[in-house]
């Protein structure tokens, strides 16, 4: 499931997309998105144009991947920070 650019921020289109694959109410998410990543942050990496790439975390058991137009992919498998050899999140720059 993903989400296009410029319909929502990032941050917002990670909880409404996780909360729909939980049938759950967003606000009822736990762990709350900013125990897990800056929301702030989140945004701001996709509001600068000069940025390529992409950044990948863990969130609810998903793993979430946030492109630089502000796409955002939530799949079902969990982030393994392991097979990346860097710690979650990670950006990614192209």
């Amino acid at each position: 499931m993903s989400q296009g650019t410029g319909q929502l921020p990032p941050s917002v289109a990670v909880i409404e997309q996780v909360a729909a694959r939980e049938d759950t109410d967003p606000m009822r998410l736990e762990p709350p998105l900013n125990d897990v990543v800056d929301p702030d942050a989140l945004d701001a990496l996709c509001k600068g144009a000069s940025m390529n790439g992409f950044v990948v975390f863990s969130y609810c058991g998903y793993t979430v991947t946030v492109d630089a137009d502000g796409v955002v992919t939530v799949e079902e498998k969990p982030f393994d920070a392991t097979a990346t050899r860097q710690s979650a999140p990670t950006a990614v720059s192209e």
